[in-house]
């Protein structure tokens, strides 16, 4: 018998005979995102016409990872895999024949003999094989989701869409958390058939809730991916607080899935969807397909809500420049009473502040005069 030493492998194994067989896409990038190598497999997988060998030297976007709007994913994978951390995470691609389809993808560093990040390795496959229909139905789901949220620069507008588009269609329930400093606050609550939670059990909307170690929430937010509890059975899972059982055992939950808010480096919450006896559905219980599908759009939802967070940081900083040019004290006139204010545009208004009729002097300043009779 041989001992598990070096003379148990060969060391000189080809590439192709472990790596091409695999029923897994297999890419390797350097550093700069260039493809040193694609399987056989990953060709097929994205449908890569022409042969892989020709995409040697390419970018790794020319491979068809991901869909022309989810492009950001990409910039979010390469800033964790380079920085030594591996990745895992559910994406829409669009292939080379202009299909699309939820891949599910674990990248890894690609290091030196000395321990050097010197690119990386991406392990792709398809994330849901449900058949038919219902897989269109998911993928039409995803191209809806990023459609609401490109044009969205307001984060509670933003929300307010995602839950829509999940209630009731996917879920009986949308919750959305977001950290506001080190507190994680409820931002979005809605529940299908129009039910309202008692009073005293959920925490509402703008009230801080703190999710209890081994909540499906708290394991979302600290593994950064999708949980899926198929089975829901209160005595295994931790509640927030005594008083949550009782809303959850009213709307009867069955299933729930939670998915981290995470983008560019940063989590910013979590967002959870659970299913109930709240409305006649033929199947309440989620499973492995619906944890790709939730962690795709949440991966859009998280890059929405960091471009609306972006845009108000950048808008209250204008706004604080624009305040500041105003006269910092009114000239002291016989007769005259005179007063001017900065009107800011609406956000995604054109200019800066009012230009309306009634506007004097500069633009964004309106002066009044009032002649005492």
């Amino acid at each position: 018998m041989t001992g598990r030493g070096e003379d148990a492998f060969d060391g000189h194994l080809p590439t192709d005979t472990v790596l091409g067989q695999a029923d897994i896409g297999v890419l390797a990038a350097d550093r700069f995102g260039n493809l040193l190598y694609v399987n056989e497999y990953a060709g097929r997988l994205f449908r890569i016409s022409g042969g892989v060998s020709r995409l040697a030297g390419s970018p790794v976007l020319s491979a068809g990872l991901f869909a022309d709007d989810d492009l950001r994913k990409m910039e979010d994978l390469t800033a964790q895999v380079l920085r030594g951390r591996s990745w895992e995470g559910t994406f829409e691609s669009t292939r080379g024949d202009g299909s699309r389809a939820l891949v599910r993808a674990l990248a890894v560093p690609l290091r030196r003999r000395g321990g050097d990040v010197d690119g990386m390795v991406i392990l792709a496959r398809e994330a849901s094989k449900r058949g038919g229909q219902l897989q269109q139905d998911r993928i039409a789901l995803l191209e809806r989701v990023g459609e609401r949220l490109a044009g969205s620069l307001e984060i509670g507008t933003t929300l307010k869409h995602v839950a829509e588009m999940l209630v009731p269609q996917f879920a009986d329930h949308c919750f959305i958390d977001l950290y506001q400093g080190d507190q994680l606050i409820r931002r979005v609550q809605r529940h299908a058939s129009d039910w309202v939670p008692p009073p005293g059990t959920w925490a509402q909307i703008g009230e801080p809730i703190r999710y209890p170690e081994g909540h499906w929430c708290q394991q979302a937010m600290a593994r950064l991916d999708t949980v899926v509890v198929t089975e829901l059975n209160f005595e295994h899972w931790p509640a927030p607080r005594l008083e949550s059982l009782v809303a959850a055992r009213e709307a009867g939950l069955t299933s729930v899935v939670a998915a981290p808010l995470y983008a560019r480096g940063e989590l910013l919450g979590v967002m959870c969807l659970a299913l109930s006896r709240l409305t006649d559905r033929d199947d309440r219980h989620y499973g492995p397909p619906d944890r790709d599908l939730i962690g795709a759009i949440a991966s859009r939802v998280a890059i929405a809500i960091d471009n609306a967070m972006l845009f108000e940081t950048e808008r209250q900083t204008a706004l604080a420049f624009q305040k500041s040019l105003l006269p910092q004290a009114m000239p002291d006139l016989d007769g005259l009473e005179v007063a001017c204010r900065y009107v800011p545009a609406k956000p995604g208004g054109a200019g800066g502040g009012d230009h309306g009729p009634a506007a004097r002097g500069a633009p964004g300043v309106r002066a009044g005069r009032e002649v005492p009779g």
